[in-house]
């Protein structure tokens, strides 16, 4: 069984909204000194102990670990659609280091997988759309201009917005 060990991505990068405890995306958790200083304790968020990322759950190898490959996978509602969200936490890191798990998790389930850039300045990437091509038809309002292909299965696009995303 996988342990976060000394990874602490969602520490910082995610959103918690619980009660009366905010810390928002992209901002160090005040509780976060070299582990969770609250884990296991009653004060910790009911959303921080329920939340694993997709390679706690066993997608991708050791070496996908968020801490390693510069990106955060998980599975995600948006708006009454289970996606796979990545977010990156270097710049392309999901077209390099975090490529590997990308594929494997698109590979293996039949969603679609949204990145969202996360850069604040230019040049911007922009949200992209990474799908199998088995669910190429159920994707077709979302698929903006051909971006690549990742393997002979798998290919990117930009992500159009709709009112859904």
């Amino acid at each position: 069984m996988r342990q976060c060990g000394e990874c602490e991505v969602c520490c910082e990068i995610a959103e918690v909204k619980e009660d009366d405890f905010f810390k928002p995306a992209f901002q160090k958790c005040p509780h976060q000194c070299g582990g969770c200083a609250i884990y296991g304790k009653l004060q910790r968020p009911g959303i921080c102990n329920a939340y694993q990322c997709s390679w706690l759950r066993g997608f991708g190898i050791e070496e996908d670990r968020p801490d390693k490959n510069s990106i955060m996978v998980s599975i995600n509602r948006i708006d009454n659609f289970d996606f796979v969200t990545v977010i990156e936490t270097e710049k392309n890191s999901a077209m390099t280091s975090g490529k590997d798990m990308i594929v494997d998790i698109v590979t293996k389930i039949n969603l679609p997988a949204i990145i969202f850039d996360c850069e604040s300045s230019p040049p911007k990437t922009g949200d992209r759309l990474v799908i199998h091509k088995n669910i190429e038809h159920r994707c077709g309002g979302m698929m903006g201009d051909f971006i690549e292909k990742l393997n002979d299965e798998i290919t990117m696009y930009k992500l159009v917005k709709t009112e859904n995303n």
